[in-house]
């Protein structure tokens, strides 16, 4: 018997399920707000990140990949963009601590990589986040420009350098 609990004890220590390893729940709306970030181009491409923040009292987890509604001149609509991620780096799913932050990362191409199309197709404003699990996030502030095509991270932090 007490072989079989320290044999328990040590698997549970190796793979990482002993009491340290807490299941935090995903972020909600309530939970959150977004603001404008960074932008950045490189070869081509052009970065407009969203910054998340975490204005709750708990820790929540921000992941995966929101719809995302907008406001063009023609009124709104619905963006479409391409998942999988930017250029500009792979982000995680990220637990998010009251006051921290996680990002949504928009990569667009600038006029050079398509000179058949027009240089900016859209400019979206007022834009309202819906998260995977449901709820909205509104971005009164926030804008983004597509140029060409646009495609965005999941929800979430920088990976980590391996």
């Amino acid at each position: 018997m007490v072989k079989v609990v320290l044999l328990l004890l040590l698997l549970s220590m190796v793979n990482g399920c002993g009491s340290r390893r807490v299941a935090v729940p995903r972020c909600e709306a309530s939970q959150l707000r977004v603001s404008q970030g960074r932008t950045a181009v490189g070869l081509g491409n052009r970065l407009e990140e969203v910054v998340f923040t975490n204005v709750g009292t708990k820790p929540c987890l921000l992941r995966g990949y929101p719809t995302i509604t907008a406001e063009t001149p023609a009124g709104r609509r619905v963006v479409h963009v391409m998942r999988g991620g930017t250029y500009f780096g792979r982000l995680v799913p990220a637990v998010l601590q009251p006051g921290e932050h996680g990002f949504l990362d928009f990569g667009t191409a600038n006029h050079t990589d398509c000179p058949v199309r027009p240089f900016v197709i859209a400019r979206y404003t007022n834009l309202v986040f819906t998260l995977p699990q449901g709820g909205r996030v509104r971005g009164k502030n926030v804008s983004i420009t597509e140029n060409c095509s646009m495609s965005i991270s999941t929800l979430g932090r920088p990976e980590p350098p391996a």
